[in-house]
């Protein structure tokens, strides 16, 4: 029987009447009550009551035994009665956008619930009853005030979507690592401080998301990692998100430094050490970006652009040889790049040759690199600034400073 969008604010207990009825859709209509006599519906398999006024349930609803989908999501709904748990053979329940604040600890009953969503409710605390719902597949706590799950969280090893976003989390039970079937993990907005070491177990992981978790350090997870045979790609500024099937996806604050280990890592391809090593240097971790940097070579010795970059940060690392060779390099690779001159006449300056330098400070600075309107002196002196505000100074700097002038 489908009743949605009727408007109805009432259901006559003479619902009860209709014993064989399997299906009842009374979604988007204006109810505050039930009638108890629904519960007498004992051959329901499907009922939504979504989008409506409900404050709270008749007990009689546990008397629906066949019910196999239950929709209350969109309601006013505060508690569940704990005849919610004779629900047996319930697979999915819906109880999104609610404003429970706890759970009864009967859920833990409904063991064949797959799906669970409790999406945008007022939950602080999860029984430690929800790990007996072990053929779970997809939990969805998002938008809660849930500070701390239940280790036995780590029971429910069927779950391949964990949504947590929006919780006021601080920490991760390392139960957590248990959950090795999980293929999306969402952490967003959060105040997690830490990763337990653990979620390195969750080797199906395809999606972690862990963004806006401002008090993160994203080396405690990222060593987590370190035994991952997968590429990873990290995308952080602007919170983009990207996965496929063959890339782990992490979506991160800010990127200010990377654990050793992560360098072991083999499947990383030159394109993510490119992301890699301009995050950090933006961040002025030059030592790392140039290590990300040589990665970077490694991978792929055509590519202009990792040689360019590498010409850069060599420079903040006191590699001026390299500096040259690398920017040398990248010309020979892509001449129309040609900004990458910057980096060969500082490699110059650095290196005590002057004599090399000031010929090209004299054929360059009123003249324009490829694509840049600004004129090159002005890339020569905002170059020499950064290196300078890094730590890296050299007399003959003033000699390019009158020069250029």
């Amino acid at each position: 029987m489908d009743l949605y969008g009727y408007l109805l604010t009432v259901l006559p207990k003479e619902i009860g009447n209709l014993k064989s009825l399997t299906s009842l859709n009374l979604g988007l209509n204006q109810l505050t009550t039930l009638p108890k006599e629904i519960g007498n519906l004992i051959n329901l398999t499907s009922l939504v009551l979504s989008e409506n006024e409900l404050t709270e349930l008749p007990k009689e609803i546990g008397n629906l035994t066949s019910l196999a989908s239950l929709d209350l999501g969109y309601n006013q709904l505060t508690i569940l009665p704990k005849e919610i748990g004779n629900l047996t053979n319930l697979t999915s329940l819906e109880l999104y956008g609610n404003k429970f604040t706890e759970l009864p600890k009967e859920i833990g009953n409904m063991t064949s619930l797959t799906s669970l969503y409790l999406g945008v409710n007022q939950l602080t605390t999860l029984p430690k009853e929800i790990g007996n719902l072990k053929k779970l597949t997809s939990l969805v706590l998002c938008e809660n005030e849930l500070t701390e799950l239940p280790k036995e969280i780590g029971n429910l090893t069927s779950l391949t979507r964990l949504d947590l976003r929006s919780n006021q989390l601080t920490i991760l039970p390392k139960e957590i690592g248990n959950l090795r079937s999980l293929t999306r993990l969402v952490l967003r907005e959060n105040k997690l401080t830490e990763l337990p070491k653990e979620i390195g177990k969750l080797t199906s992981l395809r999606i972690l998301d862990l963004s806006n978790n401002n008090s993160l350090d994203n080396a405690s997870f990222l060593i987590s990692f370190k035994n991952y045979n997968r590429e990873i790609s990290i995308f952080n500024k602007n919170d983009r998100f990207f996965y496929n099937d063959n890339i782990l996806a992490i979506v991160l604050p800010i990127l200010t430094t990377l654990p050793a280990e992560v360098f072991n890592l083999k499947n990383i391809s030159a394109d993510n050490w490119l992301s890699l090593e301009m995050e950090l240097g933006n961040n002025k971790n030059y030592s790392q970006a140039f290590q990300c940097g040589l990665k970077a070579t490694e991978k792929d010795t055509t590519n202009y652009n990792v040689w360019y970059n590498l010409s850069f940060y060599s420079l903040f690392v006191k590699q001026y040889t390299l500096a040259i060779a690398a920017a040398e390099k990248s010309l020979a690779l892509n001449a129309q790049e040609n900004s990458v001159i910057t980096n060969i006449a500082l490699g110059y300056v650095l290196n005590n040759q002057w004599n090399k330098a000031e010929p090209i400070y004299k054929e360059w600075k009123d003249k324009h690199f490829y694509g840049d309107v600004r004129f090159c002196k002005e890339l020569f002196l905002q170059d020499i600034a950064d290196l300078e505000e890094a730590g890296i100074n050299h007399p003959d700097f003033e000699k390019v400073r009158k020069l250029l002038k």
